[in-house]
C-alpha cells in the first residue's frame, strides 16, 4: 500500500513539470494531411510523421523563443476556422512583398504588415496565405523542431537546401524552395520581379 501511495505522490509531483512543459515550452502534433509533403508524410502510407514543436512567441516566454525566420514550419490557428490547426512553412515575414503563387485572390505584389507572415504548404495546391492572405504571428502555436515519429523518420526536418541522395525527401521540394524565394522581395525594396 505504501508503494502505490508513494508512487501516486511521485507522478503528483511531476504532473505541474508535465503541464508546464506542455503548454509553456514544446509540445508534440501528429501533422495529418499532404499539404507539408514532402517534408512531412513523404509517403502514402497510413503512419502520419508526429512532430515536436517548440511553444510559439504568443505562448512561449519571450527569452525562450528566438525570432521567426523565413523557412521556419509553424502550427497555427487557420485565420479562417480557429478551431482548426494549420501546419505550414514561413515564406515572408513582416516588411516583405510577396506575389502570390495564385492572382486570382490576390492580384499584383502583398506588402506583408507588422505581425503578419505569409504562409505557404510544400504542397502547392494547399489552402494557405494564397487563399487567405497574410496571417497574424498571434495565430502562430509552435514551430517544428524536429519529427519524433515513426522511427524511421526520427530526427531533424529536412531542409530544402540539404534535399539530395541521403534524404528520403525528393528533389521536388528543393525546386519549390527556389519557386516560393523568387516570389519574396525581402526587406520590400521591390524590384523587377
Amino acid at each position: 500500500m505504501a508503494s502505490t501511495s508513494r508512487r501516486m505522490l511521485n507522478w503528483i509531483s511531476w504532473a505541474p513539470l508535465v503541464v508546464l512543459f506542455e503548454f509553456k515550452v514544446a509540445t508534440i502534433k501528429r501533422v495529418d494531411g499532404r499539404s507539408m509533403s514532402p517534408t512531412f508524410n513523404p509517403d502514402p502510407a497510413p503512419t502520419r510523421d508526429i512532430v515536436l514543436f517548440e511553444r510559439g512567441p504568443a505562448i512561449a516566454p519571450q527569452w525562450w523563443y528566438s525570432p521567426l525566420k523565413r523557412g521556419d514550419i509553424v502550427y497555427l490557428k487557420s485565420p479562417t476556422d480557429p478551431d482548426v490547426l494549420l501546419v505550414k512553412r514561413i515564406v515572408a515575414l513582416e516588411g516583405d512583398v510577396v506575389v502570390p503563387r495564385t492572382m486570382y485572390a490576390y492580384p499584383g505584389r502583398v506588402h506583408i504588415p507588422p505581425g503578419h507572415a505569409w504562409v505557404e504548404g510544400d504542397e502547392p495546391l494547399g489552402r494557405d496565405s494564397n487563399a487567405f492572405g497574410p496571417v497574424s504571428c498571434a495565430l502562430f502555436q509552435g514551430r517544428a523542431a524536429c519529427i519524433v515519429w515513426p522511427p524511421s523518420r526520427i530526427g531533424a526536418i529536412p531542409v530544402a537546401s540539404e534535399v539530395g541522395d541521403a534524404w528520403s525527401v525528393p528533389r521536388r521540394l528543393a525546386a519549390r524552395e527556389r519557386e516560393r524565394k523568387q516570389r519574396v522581395v525581402v526587406g520590400g525594396i521591390v524590384r523587377a520581379l
